[in-house]
Parts: C-alpha cells; structure tokens; sequence
C-alpha cells in the first residue's frame, strides 16, 4: 500500500508554504538586483515544483467534514480577498492621482499584486483551514 499525503498536510503544502512562496515571489520581485532576481527565480521554481508534486502525488480523499471545511475556509477567504482587492484599488487611486511626479514602474507593481495577492489568498484559505479543523 502506497502511502498518502493526508489533507492536513495537502493544505500545509499547498496552500500555507505555497502562499509564503508567492508572497516572498511578490517581494523579490520587486527589486532591480540581480541577487532579487535570482530569489524571484528560486521562489518561481519553488512554487512549480509543489504545485507539480501536489498534482501526481498520491492524496488522502477529502471527507464531508473536511469538504465542509475547504468550502466554508474559501468562502471566508473570498471575502477577505474582496475587501484587500477594494482597498489596494483606493490606494492605486489616490497614488496615482496625488503622487504623480513619483517615477514608478506600474507595470511592475501590478504584476507583483498578483503574486502578492495569490500568495495571501493561498495563506488565509490554509490558516483558516486549519483553524477550522482543529475545532
């Protein structure tokens, strides 16, 4: 019998390390340096590679509890993701209307967001997740 990743663990991997990833991925992408580049790269690889073990490894099957419990932390999550997404909105905003002599690279810092905001959705879901399983 082959061993199986249980569900706990599925969501440590895939949802809390892969979110830390994304969010260290959003970061390093920040920067001009090589050395931020070469961590960008790392936490790009990093990501790839969970995602591909998580995809062919042989996994526990979820049970209704624990369905219930994806659903509802998912749910929580969205809502929380919304209201990030309403407030990063107002502060791109006013940053571009009252900060316009600031020569920034939009193009970047949008790109990061979404790394940033991948990251804190993977994060959230895995956190509430467990808290959810532990009552």
């Amino acid at each position: 019998m082959k061993k199986q990743m249980s569900v706990s663990a599925q969501f440590f991997w895939g949802k809390i390390v892969l979110g830390v990833i994304w969010i260290g991925a959003a970061i390093s992408g920040m920067f001009d340096a090589k050395l931020a580049a070469l961590f960008n790269i790392v936490f790009l690889f990093a990501a790839i590679i969970i995602i591909a073990v998580l995809l062919f490894i042989n996994k526990e099957e979820n049970d209704e509890m624990s369905i219930a419990n994806i659903n509802k932390a998912k749910a929580i999550t969205l809502e929380i993701i919304h209201i990030l997404c309403a407030i990063l909105s107002v502060v791109f905003i006013i940053m571009s209307q009252y900060l316009t002599e600031m020569n920034m690279d939009w193009l970047r810092i949008m790109a990061n967001m979404i790394y940033a905001l991948m990251g804190v959705q993977n994060l959230l879901v895995g956190i509430v997740f467990r808290k959810l399983e532990a009552e």
